[in-house]
This record gives C-alpha cells, structure tokens and sequence, in this order.
C-alpha cells in the first residue's frame, strides 16, 4: 500500500484529478506451519495479494452535472464487479478500526464466511503526512479469491409478469442491512424461489424520539422483485411468501414492520 501512496504523491505534481492504479504482488507473514518445498520457505507464507487505489474524481470531466470525489461505495461496486458471480460480504472490524483506515468508513471483504480483503478510506493521519488533499479508497485481497469462478450457466427468461412489493421494518441502530437480506431471501425460499431481488431504497433515522421510532432505532425500507417461472404471480400466492419474510425477518433482526 505504501508504493501506491507514493506513485499518488508523485503524480499529484502534474495536476492529476482522477487516478486508479493497483499492484499485484507477493506478501509474506509468518506461518510455523509451513515447510519446505519445490514453492515454499519453511516458516513463511508467500500469499498472492492485489491492492489498490482510487483517488479524485469519481468519473472523468464531463460538460454536465457536477462533480464528487470517489467514496467508498465506489470503489465497493467496483469490488463487487470484479467478482461478479460471488456474494461478496463488507462487515465493519470487530475489534476496533484497521489502523490503515479511517474508523467507520472501512470494512473487512467476506466470501462463505472467509475473510478475502479489507477496503477503506485512508487514515486522516496519512493525509498530512503524504499531503494529500482528499483520502483515498484502498483495497486488498487476496488474489486466489478472485480467480477462482465458477462458470456461468444459461438461465431461460420468463415470460411471467414482475410483480413488485415494498417493507419497511424498524430495527436497532447496530443492524445491518446485509443481516436483513439475508433474514429475507431465507423467508422467501422456504416457500418457493420467486424472489429474484431485494434493494434497499429508503433509510429514515429521527433526531429525536417520536411516535413510530426511537433515537436507538432506524427504519429501512426494501423494494422486493417477485417472478415466477410458470405463472403470473397475485396477492393470493404471495401473501403466505410475504408473510413468512416478516416473520423471519422479525425473528433473525428483532425487527417489526412499519
């Protein structure tokens, strides 16, 4: 990450306002466990890592709209694409902040529960040091995580109707929305896989305690796809679906509807 930092400083003297750059390399740790062999040195692990970073403007100039820097969740759908195919999980550090990144604005990098990479904006303590005038967005992982991928399979397009339902449940500040996908995929497929998406469009925190919420509580309200292969799909069929996604959802998160 440091040689990434220092080709950021450097090009900072041209007036550079949007650069992307990475490294592929080898990191070595520790490992007892390690022998020697054809490929390895007793003692040591040779894990193949990507690392990179994003920094200035999320898009090129353009003649309209106007422009941001790259955040985080930038750089995240970026991720994301690279490992198009996996299910990728982005939860906060469980023992306090890396000491790379900035506290809040980072994450640690889950595919089936193993942890592949970190990502975060850097440290405001760096920026001083590499006088950098915005934090830039890192990243690393390990390499083997992303060049492993199944192959895709051919689906048939339904000719059925998309029918869409939207729930808002209110929960605890401390859950996430990834715990509340998941609460909703698992209701909906113990009755049948109609559910073909979930996105959360709308997230509501009160300053103050009222009627519907309290300061420790937020509401978060999903957009649910529905489709099936066989049949046009009515409130007949999907009531006892949506029914049992409340009740999962209310038991997994503690939560209620709105």
């Amino acid at each position: 990450m440091g040689s990434l930092l220092a080709v950021l400083r450097q090009n900072l003297g041209h007036r550079v306002d949007r650069l992307r750059i990475f490294e592929v390399a080898r990191v070595f740790a520790f490992d007892s466990t390690i022998q020697d062999s054809a490929s390895t040195v007793a003692g040591y692990s040779q894990t193949w890592k990507v690392a990179g970073l994003a920094f200035g403007l999320a898009d090129c100039l353009q003649w309209f709209g106007g422009q941001r820097q790259v955040d985080f969740f930038d750089v995240k759908g970026d991720l994301e694409q690279l490992f198009n195919g996996k299910t990728l999980e982005f939860k906060p550090f469980e023992l306090g902040a890396h000491p790379a990144f900035h506290p809040g604005r980072s994450a640690q990098v889950f595919h089936q529960n193993e942890r592949i990479g970190v990502i975060g904006e850097l440290h405001p303590k760096f920026l001083k040091s590499y006088d950098l005038p915005f934090a830039p967005i890192v990243f690393e992982f390990n390499l083997d995580a992303c060049l492993s991928k199944s192959v895709p399979s051919f689906c048939p397009v339904s000719k059925q109707p998309v029918v869409i339902r939207d729930l808002a449940f209110v929960v605890q500040q401390t859950v996430t929305v990834n715990e509340i996908k998941k609460a909703i995929h698992a209701g909906a497929h113990t009755k049948k896989n109609w559910l073909k998406s979930v996105i959360l469009f709308d997230e509501f925190a009160p300053k103050q305690d009222d009627k519907a919420l309290k300061l420790n509580e937020k509401s978060l309200a999903f957009r649910l796809r529905f489709q099936a292969e066989d049949q046009s799909l009515n409130d007949e069929l999907l009531t006892p679906v949506l029914d049992c996604i409340v009740k999962q959802v209310e038991n997994e998160c503690q939560a209620r509807i709105r």
